[in-house]
């Protein structure tokens, strides 16, 4: 079925997803389509389903909301004043979110230097957030220029989640 480290589906499990919801009669619009032998759950929406001839607006919906049960929880955006807007994963949130990240919010980065400079009042929270968010740049940067590697979405948020957790 879907992966939920990536938030992908084959058109096949699409296709066998929406037959067990009822929703067979748009399950053909998913199988055999070349462009859609991998759909990432993430970016299917109204317009997508559109063009693939499911005309109805009602009907989009209905898959749509069927699609939500398995991947609930779209990516948010972080913007940092240094990196820009940056997109996490829903995996990487649910860590931010716990207790013991939280608390890095009011650990100083630079310990008293904010006294001497103002403009220096970085916090652990902040510093932690830009290690996974660059880490997971690099190993985006060797995704695309070393395909041999063989490195896979789960890689690039293995290795975001070990950019949070070194700087604990």
């Amino acid at each position: 079925m879907a992966s939920e480290d990536c938030g992908e589906m084959s058109g096949e499990d699409m296709c066998e997803y929406l037959r067990e919801k009822g929703l067979e009669k748009w399950a053909d619009a998913f199988k055999g389509n070349p462009e859609k032998s991998v759909i990432k759950l993430r970016e299917l929406n109204d317009g997508v389903l559109a063009e693939m001839g499911i005309d109805q607006p009602e009907d989009r919906q209905k898959i749509l909301d069927s699609i939500l049960k398995i991947w609930p929880s779209a990516p948010k955006v972080f913007n940092d004043p240094i990196h820009g807007s940056m997109e996490l994963h829903p995996l990487l949130v649910k860590i931010i979110d716990t207790p013991q990240f939280q608390r890095l919010r009011y650990i100083k980065q630079l310990g008293a230097g904010y006294l001497v400079y103002p403009g220096a009042s970085h916090n652990r929270f902040e510093h932690s957030i830009g290690v996974g968010y660059l880490a997971g740049e690099l190993v985006k940067a060797l995704k695309e220029k070393q395909p041999e590697l063989g490195i896979n979405d789960r890689d690039i948020l293995c290795v975001q989640i070990a950019g949070y957790a070194m700087t604990w």
